[in-house]
């Protein structure tokens, strides 16, 4: 099986609009970082063990605004995957 199979957008017809380093700000009125950003939402990859590492990144934030640290140092304990 090739890359261009299984892509909905194949690779090689892909151009990078952020040159391949994110750089994204929230300049509305420059059309190039709308183009970029545009461009990073669209391809922003979020799923699997980087998608988990939000969530426990997210808990984390929560957790320490409400000022239970208890929780922030328990890692990642509660997962049922059995990673840490």
């Amino acid at each position: 099986m090739l890359n261009n199979d299984i892509y909905v957008d194949p690779p090689l017809e892909r151009k990078l609009e952020n040159q391949g380093v994110a750089n994204v700000n929230d300049d509305t009125r420059d059309e190039n970082a709308l183009r970029v950003l545009r461009y990073e939402l669209k391809t922003f990859v979020c799923d699997g063990q980087y998608e988990k590492g939000i969530e426990d990144s997210e808990l984390f934030l929560v957790a320490m605004k409400q000022g239970n640290h208890s929780k922030c140092v328990q890692g990642n304990s509660h997962r049922s995957d059995g990673l840490v």
